[in-house]
Parts: structure tokens; C-alpha cells; sequence
């Protein structure tokens, strides 16, 4: 750009030089200029030496956060238009891979915001932004991001909740970070314990960023409720995602106070776990041995189990869900 300004300045001089023989010989009447000579009254001469605009102000690119084909690039009027009027801006999307094509447009002297159709979201892009006169185009100047407004957190991930099965007033909550603080770092985490019982209080703690579990004292162990964990910065409490493991398995079939697996009584397992109703694989032992199968349907099981390998005497039914084991003495055989 500098050599070729060079030239043409040269050029110019060189073309003064020759023509200023004959302009002194014979001026140029009319001829408004910056300088002039006037050998007689009336007679004037002079050449404007012309350059290209300077650097667009205020370049800046902003993404779309909620469609991210579209770019939005802005700008301010160079402090200099080079002596001659600015005729457009050249507003270009250059990807840093050099086998994609280059985007953009060549707008208006007026406009100062043009927005791009980016073509492959997933490349990365630098935009630039360069003014243009009837003596050539300017400097492409680069723009800076504009950093997104910050939101609330995502959503916690793998929320679970497990009862103490030695001491049922208490249940230890865990959780993983979100994948996106929502731009601003997260400052902690609510965890609830909320009563299926309005009357009841709701239970929980806010807790420290770096967290990743919380233990709940339940103050009435025989309240069901419903356990969350929601993430908070400092734009406000992100959603609250509830967990998802067994509250607390049973085995019913028959009477429930006594059961007779040793004829090969059929027993039906359902899942108690509070307002979610898992589906998946579950199995059933007692005392080592493998009662059976099956998958349970919106917490209840596709089809019944035959116990038919358990003796006399009260037994511990154990139903394994999703790799965490849940017990209950449920039975006796008499």
C-alpha cells in the first residue's frame, strides 16, 4: 500500500513539473486550487494531491448467541476521508482456514453496522473493516469481539440423591458443574430437599462453588421429597435440575406381611422414588442369591419375578438399580 502511494504521489509531482510551463505560459482560468500562481490577472493554477481514507473507528464484531450463522460487525467513520469523499466500506469475514471462502460485502458510505451469513458456524473467522474513495481503499482494520452480555448457569449435571440406608434422616446429594457458567463464574450451588407435603418445610443449604455434594438432614424421614440442585453467578440462579436416583426399592406380592418365595410364590417389584418413576434393568438377591430380573416400566416392573430359591425364615430383599443397591426387610416365609 505504502510503494503504491508512492508512486502515485511521484507520478504526480512529475506530471506538475511537466505541465507547469505551459500553465505559467497560458494559465487556467477557473481552476480553484489550495496553491496558485497568478502571472496576470484571472489566471490560476494548482494540483490536489489526493490520499486514501484512514482506519475505521470502533471496530467491532458481536455473534449471534441464539443463531450462530450470523455475525454483526460495526464501526465508526475514520478520523480522515484522504481529502475526497468516502464512496463505501469493505466489511470482510476472512476464515483462518485458508480453503473456505471469504465473506462479506461492499456497503454504503452511510451505513456502519453490516451483518454476515456465516456459512460454516463452525470456522473461525476474522473480521475486518476497510473505508474506500475515488483515490483507492484504506487500511483493513480488525475487529475486536464484543464479549456477551453474561446469563444465569446451565443446568447441573448427574444430579443424584441417596438415602442413608443405616440412618434414614439423612440424604447426601451430588452433582457435576454445568457445561457453561453462563459467562460469569459461578458463585455456588442451592441444593433443596423440597416436601412433597406443602405443610412441610423445605430443606437444603447453598453451598460453596467448588462442591460437589451435600448432605441433608431430614428433619421427617417419613416426608417424601423432591431433591434439586441449581447453580447460581452473579446474574442470578440458573435451572434447577431434579436428582435421579431410588428413594427406596420394595418387593411386594401377595400379603405384605408375610410371603411364601419358598413355593415359588410371584412377587412384583416397584420402584419408590418419589416423583420420578425410573425405567430401566433392575435385580433382586437376598442373602447372595439371585432372585431374578426385569425391567421396570415408569417404576413398576414389565413382568413378575419367581422366587423360588429362598427357604423359610425373614429375608433381606435386595434391588440393585443403575449400580446403587437399596434394601429392605420385607418378608418372612413361614
Amino acid at each position: 500500500m505504502g510503494k503504491n502511494m508512492a508512486t502515485r504521489r511521484l507520478l504526480n509531482i512529475a506530471t506538475v513539473l511537466a505541465l507547469t510551463p505551459a500553465l505559467l505560459l497560458f494559465g487556467a482560468p477557473g481552476l480553484n486550487t489550495a496553491a496558485h500562481a497568478t502571472p496576470w490577472p484571472g489566471a490560476s493554477f494548482g494540483v490536489f494531491f489526493g490520499d486514501v481514507p484512514g482506519e475505521p473507528g470502533n471496530v467491532r464484531v458481536k455473534l449471534d448467541l441464539n443463531n450462530d450463522r450470523w455475525a454483526t460487525v460495526t464501526w465508526a467513520a475514520p478520523a480522515s476521508d484522504g481529502g475526497a469523499e468516502i464512496t463505501s466500506y469493505r466489511v470482510r469475514a476472512t476464515p483462518h482456514d485458508p480453503t473456505e471462502a471469504i465473506l462479506g460485502a461492499i456497503v454504503n458510505p452511510w451505513e456502519r453496522s453490516q451483518r454476515i451469513n456465516l456459512v460454516d458456524p463452525g470456522t473461525d473467522y476474522t473480521y475486518t473493516v476497510q473505508a474506500n474513495n475515488s483515490v483507492g481503499a484504506g487500511p483493513a482494520v480488525e475487529a475486536v469481539f464484543e464479549e456477551p452480555p453474561a446469563v444465569v448457569p446451565g443446568e447441573p449435571g448427574n444430579v443424584r440423591v441417596k438415602l442413608d440406608l443405616d440412618n434414614d434422616r439423612w440424604a447426601t446429594v451430588t452433582w457435576a458443574a454445568p457445561a457453561s457458567d453462563g459467562g460469569a463464574e459461578i458463585t455456588s450451588y442451592r441444593v433443596r430437599a423440597t416436601p412433597h407435603d406443602p405443610t412441610e418445610a423445605i430443606l437444603g443449604a447453598i453451598v460453596n462453588p467448588w462442591e460437589r455434594s451435600q448432605r441433608i438432614n431430614l428433619v421427617d424421614p417419613g416426608t417424601d421429597y423432591t431433591y434439586t440442585v441449581q447453580a447460581n453467578n452473579s446474574v442470578g440462579a440458573g435451572p434447577a435440575v431434579e436428582a435421579t436416583a431410588l428413594r427406596r426399592a420394595s418387593v411386594v406380592g401377595g400379603s405384605d406381611t408375610a410371603l411364601d418365595y419358598g413355593k415359588g410364590t410371584q412377587m412384583h417389584v416397584t420402584v419408590d422414588a418419589g416423583a420420578v418413576r425410573p425405567t430401566g434393568r433392575v435385580l433382586l438377591t437376598a442373602g447372595g442369591v439371585v432372585l431374578g430380573g426385569a425391567e421396570l416400566v415408569d417404576g413398576v416392573a414389565a413382568a413378575p419375578i419367581t422366587a423360588r430359591k429362598l427357604g423359610p425364615g425373614l429375608h433381606e430383599v435386595t434391588v440393585a438399580y443403575r449400580g446403587d443397591r437399596w434394601v429392605r426387610v420385607c418378608c418372612t416365609n413361614g
